[in-house]
């Protein structure tokens, strides 16, 4: 039993560290626990005992993935629980096929098939270990590890295919019957196999040069010559169908820490609509390059070169009438566009293998310095401009105007249309509270879309022909995708009197570290918000979750978000008090039964095929760092018992009984010096004994009557008198156990003093 879970650990390591991969922020003690059920699963004696105990474990297991009630899982009376669970299993599979990879955190049903996944291939790796099976269990092993790096080629690292190089080798070595001498040899070979990778991935003559580009030899990483894709930006509630499989559109030059690219702006907000609606703005020739020197909402700073991130933009198959830049670009390379906006660029049409450069100002101020800013807001924002219009000719008045609530009061009965979306502002305002400033409002309204309004993402929301769309969606069915998320945030803050706009265009996508390009997908479309900022300009927030992460420490949607300067932001609100807890409940702050309950994992939460920033700061840094310890420190047991194993077992491949003999006594003395009781090479059996009972309480004595009578007796008797001294080994090994605590057994385990070390 000891050697099966011992035998079961790495499997279950390579099979969860593998698929935790496909993760954003992968949950790792769910993943341990499952592989720990599965291991457990195989340790029952077999027959109906494990059945029934496979049959629990998975219960239990499915219950964690899905977040159900083991109470329902009765048999002829669990509709609450398997329905659920089938159901849940069969959106998540197909959600993998839909969702760029690695996946947020909201994607419930898809982490639950992760988890599930790492069961069952623990279980039949684990079951094959335990009916000593080492091709069934290699084979297991390699599949359960193996199969994330088809949905992740990223994740295949030349260090990941020497661990389950190694893991099937000192498999192999230690299962097959009669093979003893091998195990010794195996482990060898997996050690230096495993130690070569290492040293070839850590050097940078190698790590950078093709020969492991391993993206090259995987022929399922290149993709096929793609369609031509368009798009219709304006806002549209009607659903979305996002295509099975991701075509590359754009190929951007830009620096890893890089922003959404941004193909236009929505900045009209008529009939239910976010409409595309930018003036012309005047530009400035320098050398190769149009300045959009005329756009008032840029602050200065914003067009100094230094300020500025370039990128270069390849076009794949974008059939489009906008250059996609990074966030607010404020200049394009002449000869391409035939106008400008603000910040946007538009051509006649797009063109596979058209090349052009953006230079854009992407500014990241915290939290602080966003509190700070104070709503004082040019002419060109408030009044010859839409950014404050909730209809056609109706503009909210202005964030801190003198009396500010009386005159909404008076919009909304001086506008009977605008009546159905009263709602919707009084929503807003019982999630901001009464903010100081408008940092805080439009910080609380996304953290609150994103994790504390129990929203979900649904390709295909319900439609509501008694609301209008973005208020069922706020005070209704809460179900919709990144328009309804954007349209209805970027309103709420107008109803405010913040400025704000819709961005439409697409997130990162996937950072090539070799190349230095990101690779943007069709399925990487999506629309945020953009909020002015007196100072700072236009500042994206993104309220969809489980879509990209943006950069910057203000926003919500960052990986890198200061929630607790964010928090700071409401000092002196009277009544922000669900922003707060939803700013909390990002820190972990407080009982999680005051959490919010959206702040949970929810089975929706990213556009189909749309996976974050793609850089491996967006979370698929791997398992909690307490979790990824304990499988390298069970890895390295593992390996180091198997070593000690094989060294011991390949001693014993003999017939002659005198050496035999000496395998018994090298077996005893090396033992015993990994519990700290040296022994000198010239030790007699007599020696032995003597210093068995005087240091462990254990009698040696038939021990060493056998080991001498096998070494030195008659030949016609040592046959038998080996067979006697290895049996009596047996039994003074199980003694002296006995006598030893725990912790000495585990620190005689990890020793290397029967290697003459320490």
């Amino acid at each position: 039993m000891r050697k099966t879970a011992l035998l079961a650990l790495l499997p279950a390591a390579l099979i969860a560290n593998g698929w935790r991969t496909l993760e954003a922020q992968p949950a790792g003690g769910e993943l341990l626990l499952a592989a720990a059920l599965a291991i457990a699963v195989a340790l029952v004696p077999g027959g109906r005992l494990r059945w029934l105990s496979g049959i629990a474990a998975l219960l239990v297991v499915t219950a964690m993935a899905f977040d159900l009630s083991l109470l329902d899982a009765r048999p002829f009376h669990g509709a609450d629980f398997f329905g659920p669970a089938l159901s849940r299993f069969g959106n998540g599979v197909v959600d993998y096929y839909e969702v760029s990879l690695p996946f947020e955190p909201e994607r419930q049903r898809m982490h639950g098939v992760l988890v599930l996944a790492v069961f069952a291939f623990t279980v039949l790796a684990s079951l094959a270990v335990a009916a000593r099976r080492p091709i069934l269990a290699a084979a297991a092993t390699f599949a359960g590890a193996a199969w994330p790096v088809t949905l992740v080629p990223e994740a295949a690292t030349t260090t990941r295919g020497a661990l389950m190089l190694a893991t099937a080798l000192l498999l192999l070595a230690a299962l097959r019957p009669g093979a003893r001498r091998a195990g010794g040899q195996a482990a060898v070979v997996g050690g230096c196999v495993l130690l070569a990778a290492l040293v070839a991935v850590g050097s940078p003559s190698v790590a950078k040069g093709g020969f492991l580009a391993w993206e090259q030899w995987e022929p399922y990483t290149r993709d096929a010559k793609p369609v031509s894709v368009q798009y219709v930006w304006n806002s549209d509630y009607d659903g979305i169908d996002f295509p099975k499989t991701p075509t590359t559109v754009l190929k951007i030059k830009a620096p890893r820490r890089s922003p959404y690219w941004r193909a236009t702006t929505l900045d009209v907000f008529v009939d239910d609509l976010w409409l595309e609606d930018s003036g012309a703005i005047e530009t400035l020739a320098d050398g190769d390059r149009d300045i959009l020197d005329g756009d008032p909402l840029v602050p200065r700073r914003g067009f100094e070169p230094r300020n500025w991130l370039r990128q270069d933009v390849t076009v794949e198959a974008l059939q489009d009438t906008h250059l996609v830049g990074a966030s607010v670009p404020v200049a394009f390379q002449r000869g391409f566009a035939g106008a400008y906006g603000s910040g946007i660029a538009y051509v006649g049409r797009l063109e596979r293998g058209q090349k052009y450069s953006v230079w854009s100002f992407a500014a990241q101020p915290t939290p602080s310095q966003l509190a700070r800013s104070q709503p004082t807001y040019p002419d060109e924002l408030v009044q010859s401009s839409p950014f404050l219009s909730v209809e056609r000719f109706v503009d909210a008045p202005p964030f801190g105007a003198t009396a500010r609530e009386g005159l909404v009061e008076q919009l909304f009965a001086e506008n009977p249309d605008l009546a159905a979306y009263e709602p919707l502002y009084r929503q807003a305002r019982r999630v901001v509270g009464s903010p100081r400033n408008p940092y805080a409002a439009a910080v609380a309204l996304e953290a609150w879309f994103r994790t504390g309004g129990d929203f979900r993402y649904d390709e295909h929301p319900p439609v509501r022909a008694a609301a209008p769309p973005l208020v069922a969606f706020v005070t209704g069915h809460r179900r919709g995708y990144c328009q309804q998320f954007a349209g209805s945030m970027a309103l709420m803050l107008r109803y405010l009197g913040i400025p704000a706009r819709v961005a439409a265009g697409f997130t990162t996508g996937r950072f090539d570290e070799t190349t230095g390009e990101w690779t943007v997908a069709d399925t990487d479309a999506h629309t945020w918000v953009e909020v002015w900022f007196e100072g700072y300009g236009w500042l994206p927030f993104d309220p969809t979750p489980g879509r990209g992460r943006l950069r910057g420490s203000y926003t919500a949607s960052s990986l890198f978000f200061d929630a607790s300067g964010a928090t700071a932001a409401f000092a002196g609100a009277a009544a922000a008090a669900l922003g707060l807890d939803v700013l909390r409940s990002r820190l972990g702050t407080g009982s999680p039964d005051d959490r919010p309950r959206g702040a949970e994992r929810g089975p929706g939460g990213a556009v189909a095929g749309g996976g974050g920033d793609g850089s491996s700061e967006n979370g698929r840094g791997g398992l909690p760092i307490l979790g990824a310890l304990l499988l390298i420190v069970l890895g390295l047991l593992s390996l180091l018992w198997l070593a000690k194993t094989g060294r011991r077992r390949a001693r014993y491949v003999t017939q002659d009984p005198r050496q035999v003999a000496s395998a018994v006594r090298s077996e005893l003395t090396e033992y015993l010096a990994d519990q700290g009781v040296a022994l000198p090479a010239s030790a007699t059996p007599s020696d032995l004994s003597r210093r068995l009972r005087d240091r462990l309480r254990v009698d040696g004595d038939a021990l060493a009557g056998a080991l001498g009578a096998a070494r030195f007796g008659p030949a016609s008797e040592a046959d038998a008198a080996a067979r006697d001294a290895h049996r009596e080994l047996r039994r003074v090994l199980r003694a002296v156990r006995k006598r030893l605590r725990a912790r000495d057994r585990l620190r005689g385990l990890v020793s290397l003093r029967s290697y003459g070390l320490g």
